[in-house]
């Protein structure tokens, strides 16, 4: 289901942005749940955030139990789960609504979807999270974060698209799924199963490149290829165009990048939406 030079790029972007979302949903867990509250976490893949976000939770009193599922896991993803207790199988979101006793308990108190919907089509989204009913109970929140348009990089990305006319060939590299922005999936939307209950917005400051352009120059080769395939795999990602395209752009080209790049980075913003069961489940769950 995973793209891995998708999730790469996420990975490779994200650290912050993931410190912050870690500690945003902790918080926002803590101050509803009980100190046992239960945990899904779908697309743990290496399980990084998910053992940040079990830390940040027991700093807080809190001993939560959690779930980690990835289909595409890393060599170290069971084990980094396991040292921290947390129960870890290589199973999708799919799989696992189709056999919910297969790990863990059979509901969740919160069922996180970090990114989960740039990897799958928009054509599966409404069954998705129509389903996902099954794994939660009448308090039960499903929380669903994606990256927003509203955003500098989104604006500046927009502009070098329009300006170098890329063919929606040159624009597709997922393998699986779509790029999408939060937007995309919740604006206007009323079709998705669970109801919205609230949301919660994260904003940092992204760097495609800590080297400027003056400083690209003086560069070797072998170092300027190292920075070239660093900060175009961010901006691959973001713009969704294909890495063989941007391969292509010259150094001076690529130097006109990191000129219109602020000195404390792009801004980013990402938008999470708390989703809860609407309330004829919630009966029929009683």
């Amino acid at each position: 289901m995973f793209d891995y030079r998708a999730y790469d790029a996420v990975k490779a972007l994200l650290q912050d942005k993931d410190r912050r979302f870690v500690v945003s949903i902790a918080e926002h867990i803590s101050n509803r749940s009980s100190e046992n509250v239960k945990i899904l976490d779908v697309g743990a893949f290496d399980c990084r955030n998910t053992v940040a976000l079990k830390l940040e939770m027991e700093a807080r009193g809190a001993n939560p139990l959690i779930v980690a599922i990835e289909p595409d896991p890393t060599p170290t993803s069971k084990s980094t789960a396991r040292a921290h207790n947390i129960a870890f199988r290589k199973l999708s979101f799919q799989e696992l609504l189709l056999q919910p006793h297969a790990v863990g308990p059979k509901t969740y108190d919160c069922i996180l979807m970090q990114n989960l919907f740039y990897h799958i089509h928009s054509s599966e989204w409404r069954a998705l999270l129509d389903e996902t009913r099954v794994l939660m109970h009448e308090e039960s929140e499903c929380v669903v974060s994606l990256v927003s348009r509203d955003c500098s990089l989104y604006a500046y990305i927009s502009e070098f698209l329009e300006k170098n006319d890329l063919t929606e060939k040159e624009r597709t590299f997922l393998s699986h799924g779509q790029y999408i922005f939060f937007e995309d999936l919740f604006d206007g939307r009323t079709d998705f199963g669970l109801n919205l209950s609230g949301s919660l917005e994260i904003a940092s400051a992204i760097r495609l490149s800590d080297v400027t352009s003056s400083g690209f120059r003086r560069l070797s080769a072998a170092q300027k290829n190292s920075v070239k395939a660093s900060a175009l795999t961010r901006l691959s990602f973001f713009g969704r165009i294909n890495p063989t395209h941007l391969k292509r752009l010259g150094e001076e080209a690529f130097a006109s990048i990191l000129r219109a790049q602020p000195p404390e980075g792009f801004q980013t913003i990402d938008r999470i939406a708390i989703l809860v069961a609407p309330a004829s489940h919630s009966k029929e769950s009683k």
